[in-house]
């Protein structure tokens, strides 16, 4: 950011520009998603260089400055089983890793891993919702019962929220958790145009 070259003990930022980013990853919230981020830059940069250029370095880095949102999150509503947006096979052997997972592992944070059905396109590429929620319908399985559990759902970035949407409905097909919660590094402002087509 600051352009300086880095020192052999610095990571991808120097000590300096980390320590600000960090102190801006505070715990936010907006309609039903507890984010960090907003989704814009130079946080869109960094998360496309981490999920399509291999850059798995941003992981680590992404788990420092959200640690302790993410934790202040999980002890407000007594988490119980947190389980990342899991990606289908095929697409996480092209790319190497889930991104979601990765950042958990960082994190030092047990997780449950759902069944992604569907390969489907990145859902920021349709604007019409009902289309998104047509290619998203049926997309996870639950294999597990989370009945009366304090759930988290955990993402790098919500940008509609349909996703989330179809995982709390495969949950719910197994048991009735007590409370589902959404935590993401980072939220798109379209998730607020969502929220005004839906009516709320």
């Amino acid at each position: 950011m600051c352009e300086k070259s880095l020192s052999v003990e610095e990571f991808l930022f120097c000590g300096h520009c980390f320590q600000i980013w960090k102190q801006k990853s505070l715990l936010r919230y907006y309609e039903g998603y507890y984010y960090v981020h907003l989704y814009q830059e130079p946080i869109r940069s960094w998360i496309h260089e981490y999920k399509f250029q291999g850059r798995r370095d941003f992981g680590k880095i992404f788990a420092k400055w959200m640690k302790e949102a993410f934790w202040e999150c999980c002890r407000r509503h007594e988490i119980e089983v947190v389980i990342p947006v899991p990606i289908h096979e095929e697409r996480r052997l092209k790319r190497g890793f889930n991104q979601t997972e990765e950042i958990l592992k960082h994190l030092g944070v047990s997780y449950f891993r759902m069944e992604r059905r569907k390969n489907t396109e990145p859902l920021y590429l349709y604007s019409d919702r009902e289309d998104r929620r047509k290619r998203m319908r049926e997309a996870f399985d639950c294999s597990l019962s989370l009945e009366g559990k304090n759930v988290l759902l955990f993402d790098d970035i919500v940008t509609t929220g349909t996703t989330m949407l179809e995982m709390k409905k495969a949950i719910r097909k197994k048991g009735k958790p007590n409370k589902i919660v959404i935590f993401t590094f980072s939220l798109s402002e379209r998730v607020k145009i969502e929220q005004k087509n839906r009516g709320k």
